[in-house]
Parts: structure tokens; C-alpha cells; sequence
């Protein structure tokens, strides 16, 4: 059986493309972090890669270079969000940080561009084309452009479906298969948006300074609540209607997170969350993938949330 080594690959390949010491040294740091959290997404991509059966040793660089991407991007939204002084890029200031992410993009181009197969241009395709659907979800989410559920949806799909479904499509090209890519695309898709979910009702009983309360984000599971009739609430609704600050919010921590419980804005967002997953596990299942084993593994894994 195959094992990957994808810190160890990043590590490599970091080595080869920068010179500059001080660079590498920091960014080993970022990959470490990445790493204690899960490489979820290159994970995705060496599943399906398995699924259908691959051979080629380049699926490691590829995997590699599906968490560079992430990586980057993962950096961006701490910039744009401001809130990443518990990270391992914490200590950075905004403008080398910025720096940082650009030039780990071009790591992750770079890698796919150099890779040795035939289905290059496809990858390279979809790569750009997938990044740019999730950088425009992601400018809908900053720029809070939802007012309800369904519009929520839309923009997680774009940003949280297009990342999921570009690291599965480069696992099923990096391994050379002709499959007709658009019932994966939108079982990949269905996985993002579900995944998205989870994180919604996770963060949302958070009120400390990265919590997406805290940040007046509009959630799935928050756009639940300002429309929930229970007057408790009715300080966080003034709270995203500018009418008072962080402050008057959290000396009514316990209470407002004893509403939320109540509100059941939790067990909301897990019941679209699962419909979700039950909507990917339909396509999944019937589809012949050639490697029975890694599909029933894969499906495991989606099941269990991404672990």
C-alpha cells in the first residue's frame, strides 16, 4: 500500500522553487499548522486518485500543490477577516503576510504547471477556473451580499464548493482517467457547501474575538437567528444592526448563548448540512468507480465529517 507524505512533499518542494531562507523557515511554520489541523483537501485528492485506480508518482505534488492553494487562500480570508493572531502567521505583519499568500498561489501554479502528464492543461484549467468561482464566492461573503438562506447557499457553494470540487477533479485527472467530471463536480460541490455548514454551526455559540458573531458575519445559522422571534435575541440583532458594541454583547454571553441553544439555530443548519452529504452520497454511490475499497473509504470519510 502507498502512503503520502504530504507535509515532507510540501517541505521539498518549498526547497526547490524558493532560495530565500528566511522564506522557507517561515512558511515550514505555516505547513506545520496546516498539518495539526488536517491536510483535509489533499486528502480529497489522493481518495479520488485511489477511487480510479492512479499509478502516476506525480499525485503527491498535486496533492501538494491542493494545499499550497488552500494554504494561501486560508492566509487571504485571516487578512480580510482580521482576525488571524492566533495562527502561526499571528506574529506577521499584514503587508509580508499578503506577500506570503501571493507568492504560495504561484507555489501552487508553479507545481501543476511542472508536473510530467497529459492531462496537464485540463488541471491547469480547472485549477484557474475553480479558484476563480471560490475568490468571487469569497468577495459575496466578505461584502455580506445575502439576505436569506438561499442566497447563503449560492455563495458557499461558489467559495466552499469550488475549493472541495478542484481538489477532487485533480485527483481523478492526475490519474488519468476519462470519467465525465460533472457528476463528480457536483457531488465535490454538495461536500463543500456541507463541509461549510458544519464549520457555521460549530462557530456560531463562539462570541470571542474570532467568532463569526464577533465579525457580523451572515452565516447559515445566523441569518437563522436575526429572523427568530425569541426577544433574547433581540441584542444580537442589534448588535449586527450597529445599534450597540462587542462589549454590551458579551456581558450577556451566558445568555445569549443559552438563546442560540434554544433557538435551535444548531440542529438547523446540521439538518441542511446532512442534506447535503445524503445528496453527495447518492451520486457517489452510483458511480463504478474502479477501486471499491478506496470508494467505500471515501464514503467513510464523508460520513465522518472529513476524518
Amino acid at each position: 500500500m502507498r502512503t503520502y507524505d504530504v507535509k515532507n512533499s510540501m517541505f521539498s518542494l518549498l526547497d526547490f522553487y524558493i532560495e530565500n531562507l528566511e522564506i522557507r523557515e517561515e512558511i515550514y511554520k505555516f505547513i506545520e499548522s496546516k498539518e495539526e489541523h488536517g491536510f483535509y483537501f489533499s486528502r480529497l485528492t489522493i481518495l479520488h486518485f485511489e477511487m480510479f485506480n492512479g499509478s502516476s508518482n506525480e499525485i503527491i505534488k498535486a496533492a501538494s500543490a491542493v494545499e499550497y492553494l488552500n494554504l494561501a487562500l486560508d492566509i487571504i480570508d485571516d487578512i480580510q477577516d482580521e482576525d488571524y493572531a492566533g495562527n502561526a502567521w499571528g506574529s506577521i505583519n499584514k503587508a509580508t503576510l499578503l506577500n506570503y499568500a501571493i507568492l504560495l498561489i504561484f507555489i501552487s501554479q508553479k507545481i501543476l504547471i511542472d508536473i510530467e502528464l497529459m492531462k496537464k492543461d485540463a488541471i491547469l484549467r480547472y485549477f484557474n477556473e475553480l479558484t476563480i468561482t471560490a475568490i468571487q464566492g469569497q468577495h459575496l461573503d466578505l461584502n455580506m451580499i445575502c439576505t436569506n438562506e438561499e442566497q447563503y447557499l449560492e455563495i458557499i457553494k461558489k467559495k466552499s464548493g469550488a475549493l472541495t470540487s478542484l481538489a477532487v477533479v485533480i485527483g481523478v485527472l492526475i490519474a488519468q482517467e476519462n470519467y465525465a467530471l460533472e457528476s463528480i463536480i457536483e457531488y465535490a460541490t454538495y461536500i463543500g457547501i456541507s463541509g461549510q455548514l458544519l464549520n457555521d454551526a460549530s462557530d456560531v455559540i463562539r462570541l470571542d474575538d474570532k467568532s463569526d458573531v464577533r465579525n457580523k458575519k451572515l452565516t447559515f445559522p445566523v441569518l437563522y437567528l436575526l429572523n427568530h422571534p425569541s426577544q433574547n435575541l433581540t441584542i444580537v440583532k442589534s448588535y449586527y444592526n450597529d445599534e450597540i458594541g462587542f462589549g454590551e454583547l458579551i456581558e450577556n454571553r451566558e445568555l445569549i448563548i443559552r438563546e442560540i441553544l434554544n433557538s435551535k439555530a444548531i440542529e438547523y443548519t446540521l439538518i441542511y448540512k446532512e442534506i447535503f452529504v445524503q445528496k453527495a452520497l447518492e451520486i457517489v454511490k452510483g458511480i463504478a468507480f474502479s477501486n471499491q475499497k478506496k470508494k467505500y473509504e471515501f464514503i467513510d470519510f464523508l460520513l465522518g465529517g472529513g476524518k
